[in-house]
């Protein structure tokens, strides 16, 4: 399961990096037979 978020809208550091871990971890937690998953770089939150 991906670790869960309290906060979808704070700018503050902790749940911004709680948003990370939760889209980073489908490709580790969720594996489909010919299916890849990749994260874009370009749109993560700073």
């Amino acid at each position: 399961m991906p670790p869960p978020v309290v906060n979808w809208t704070s700018t503050n550091k902790g749940p911004v990096a709680a948003r990370g871990a939760f889209h980073e971890a489908p490709p580790e937690v969720f594996v489909i037979p010919g299916v890849k998953v990749e994260v874009d770089h370009k749109t993560q939150e700073k």
